[in-house]
């Protein structure tokens, strides 16, 4: 596979039988006329029919190889890709994500219009299954009030930006910086974003390319989903310190906040009583916010409760990722697969 738009899609999954067919078939399914496209399913071992689903697709299309992936992580999928590719353009895709006709030709079309070292757009969250909890917790991650100012999940002005989603890249960027860093099991992502800015290149974003992302359908996935996000945010900006973006530890505040609250209201102090004002304010907006699309007062309820849930673990991971930067135990959990 030759050609200065060849493209190489990295596909790292591990037991996603729920999602991977619908993601294959949307990228199977992109039109590009550019150069030619190769898909790489980078398995982690499997165990709940992935993997038959896979060599489905891969008996079908010749586009498509399985590869896999004992070390079970994501960055060493993507490294595994990386090293097995052949194309001038390197694309990341999710399992999760279902992928517009247009996805992979105006993603590389926005690489090479700018210059970019990554380019990416949107990615829009939608329920799982018609379960209120699955409505009230694709609510949390597309919202200003769930995950604050971050342009790829609730949209903004196109140009460049931080961070985008998953991420189209050009091959000589890896030869420059190296591939992932396989000690993040988690948020390896962010670090590299880090790394592409501390090298002066550019990330640029386009909210017109729209990604439709099948997120958690259960309270206590996505709850565990942000702990362990929080923690592993603290790690990689321990390894790369640009990736620390502060609206990341308002959640760690906040949790501290309101261990602060308890104590005082607890104690004998006469004004504490004046600190449940950030706590009636923040209730307020995820409440304001968990009227917008809800079908009655119990998805309005459940929003609120995902609301409140998703902050506090994601600050309660923050926290503990603190703690084991301090006490040096944070060393022993780079590059270990997490239990699933």
């Amino acid at each position: 596979m030759t050609g200065l738009d060849a493209v190489s899609v990295i596909v790292p999954c591990r037991n996603e039988a729920r999602f991977v067919r619908e993601c294959l078939e949307s990228l199977l399914a992109n039109e590009y006329r550019d150069g030619a496209v190769e898909f790489l399913i980078i398995d982690g071992i499997s165990t709940d029919g992935t993997r038959a689903i896979l060599d489905e697709f891969a008996s079908r299309d010749a586009r498509i190889r399985v590869l896999d992936n004992r070390r079970l992580t994501a960055p060493f999928a993507l490294n595994i890709g990386l090293r097995e590719s052949k194309g001038a353009v390197v694309m990341r895709a999710d399992a999760h994500a279902v992928y517009p006709r247009d996805y992979i030709a105006r993603c590389v079309g926005l690489l090479r219009a700018h210059g970019a070292a990554n380019a990416g757009g949107r990615v829009v969250a939608a329920p799982t299954s018609h379960d209120v909890w699955s409505r009230a917790l694709a609510r949390v991650v597309s919202s200003r009030a769930g995950v604050g100012e971050s342009r790829f999940r609730v949209g903004g002005a196109a140009g460049d930006a931080d961070t985008v989603p998953f991420g189209t890249f050009p091959r000589e960027l890896f030869e420059e910086l190296g591939g992932f860093d396989e000690r993040l099991t988690r948020a390896q992502d962010s670090a590299f974003n880090a790394r592409i800015r501390a090298a002066g290149k550019r990330i640029v974003f386009d909210p017109d390319i729209v990604v439709t992302y099948r997120g958690r359908d259960t309270a206590r996935g996505l709850m565990r989903q942000a702990f362990l996000t929080g923690q592993w945010m603290v790690y990689a900006a321990r390894l790369y310190p640009s990736a620390l973006r502060w609206r990341r530890l308002v959640p760690a505040f906040f949790v501290i906040y309101l261990g602060g609250l308890v104590i005082a209201l607890g104690s004998a102090w006469g004004p504490a009583r004046l600190l449940l004002a950030p706590l009636a304010a923040y209730l307020i907006l995820i409440s304001a916010s968990a009227i917008s699309g809800a079908r009655g007062p119990i998805d309005w309820a459940c929003c609120v409760v995902a609301f409140a849930g998703f902050h506090l673990s994601y600050g309660l991971g923050t926290l503990l990722g603190v703690a084991r930067l301090v006490t040096g135990g944070w060393t022993r959990r780079l590059g270990a697969p997490l239990n699933r």
